[in-house]
């Protein structure tokens, strides 16, 4: 019975998630927004170096995996530059997506501005048939690899207190060998908005929700936690897909460490008891400074 529940887990999975095509939504969805945004890059005013892992279904064998690996940077001349690497793996699919990211930042107030974003990049996909067991006659069943360049694009508005993204992280596609431009009924869209609640004393409310968009499902997620004098995060993530999390950040000068602990009620999860960790790492490359003209107060809504 357990063997059927893990079958048609990674069976559904795989299927609304079309690897090689379609960003994972992180639990920390707001610490690295250029994995589907560009417009984010260079967003802080400070060189930052990001690293996501996550394990889920930790129980199962072969479940999926994905490292999560970005850079921002902000440059002269409003200009952010930035980097993104993903790489998910899930029983005999590998996929991963190497991207450089551009911004440029329009400034609309003392405390607003609006960024928009070009990136480019290409999506590498792999089917290892080699240990699969009673297939080695199928000819229909065979090792395949894929090599994919795309453009996406993206809008960034910030300010003190809120943020708003909205973002396509890749407008080609490809059929019969030849890269396309996709219909629109095959683009996924992104859009994620954010704000910050100030409570009492030292003691603020964040609330941050991406929405998912595309053509075989729609995908929504949302996460709520306070925050003391920037010095840490606690709260709960909830996704459509019936997962609900715990994450905590801690904030250092220089250096961010965050966890999601989270689970699922679905019928087949729920019997096999299965959990997802995910962790990141972060780095902030030089101090950041004081005033939105130079990329920093907007970026506390986010953050």
């Amino acid at each position: 019975m357990k063997k059927i529940l893990c079958g048609l887990l990674i069976y559904f999975y795989s299927a609304n998630n079309t690897y090689g095509q379609r960003e994972p939504i992180l639990s920390f969805f707001q610490n690295q927004l250029n994995v589907f945004n560009p417009a984010a890059a260079g967003y802080e005013s400070n060189t930052k170096i990001t690293l996501t892992s996550r394990n889920q279904w930790l129980s199962i064998e072969n479940a999926p995996k994905g490292e999560f690996f970005t850079i921002s940077s902000e440059r002269k001349n409003n200009v952010g530059l930035g980097i993104s690497f993903i790489s998910n793996r899930l029983f005999v699919e590998s996929s991963s997506n190497f991207s450089f990211d551009f911004s440029y930042r329009l400034i609309l107030s003392n405390n607003s501005r609006i960024q928009l974003g070009i990136k480019a990049g290409s999506d590498f996909f792999r089917l290892d048939t080699k240990n699969l067991i009673n297939f080695d006659n199928d000819p229909s069943i065979s090792n395949f690899s894929s090599f994919n360049p795309n453009l996406g694009l993206g809008l960034l508005f910030l300010n003190e207190k809120f943020w708003f993204s909205v973002s396509t992280p890749r407008i080609f596609t490809s059929q019969n060998q030849n890269i396309i431009v996709s219909p629109l009924t095959y683009i996924d869209f992104y859009a994620a908005m954010g704000y910050k609640f100030e409570l009492f004393d030292d003691f603020s409310l964040k609330s941050n929700l991406i929405y998912r968009q595309s053509k075989n499902d729609n995908f929504a997620a949302i996460n709520t936690y306070i925050n003391y004098n920037n010095l840490f995060d606690f709260g709960i993530i909830y996704k459509t897909s019936n997962s609900l999390g715990f994450q905590g950040l801690i904030n250092f000068k220089n250096f961010n460490l965050g966890y999601t602990y989270s689970t699922s009620s679905s019928f087949i999860s729920s019997n096999l008891g299965v959990t997802s960790h995910e962790v990141l790492l972060s780095f902030n490359l030089g101090l950041k400074s004081n005033s939105i003209s130079e990329g920093e107060n907007s970026s506390d809504a986010v953050d």
